[in-house]
C-alpha cells in the first residue's frame, strides 16, 4: 500500500485486525478506529486518522514505526501515544 495515496476506506477494511510492529516489548498493534476528518482545502485527499491499540505495560514514544499487515506489506507510520488505560495504550496516526 502506498501511504501517499491511501484513504480512510483503504483502512476501514482492516478494522479490528492486528499489525506487527516488534519494537521493545510491543509485538503488535490492533487498528481500532478509522476517523475521517473535515477537508481543509478543496484539493488533495480527505484527511483521516487511525487509532491503534497496544498493550498497556509499554508506551512507545512518538516516532515513525514500521507496521506490517499481510494485505498492506510494511508501512512507515508516524504514531503518537494519545491515551493510556490499565490494559492498553492508544496511538494515533494522522494523514492529511
Amino acid at each position: 500500500m502506498d501511504l501517499a495515496e491511501a484513504s480512510a476506506e483503504d483502512f476501514n477494511r482492516l478494522l479490528d485486525q492486528t499489525f506487527s510492529i516488534n519494537v521493545d516489548d510491543v509485538e503488535e498493534l490492533t487498528l481500532t478506529e478509522v476517523d475521517s476528518k473535515p477537508r481543509v482545502r478543496d484539493e488533495g485527499r480527505q484527511p483521516f486518522a487511525l487509532i491503534f491499540s497496544g498493550p498497556g505495560d509499554t508506551v512507545l514514544p512518538q516516532s515513525i514505526y514500521t507496521l506490517e499487515h499481510a494485505s498492506t506489506g510494511p508501512l512507515e507510520i508516524f504514531l503518537v501515544p494519545v491515551a493510556q488505560g490499565e490494559d492498553h495504550v492508544l496511538y494515533e496516526a494522522v494523514f492529511t
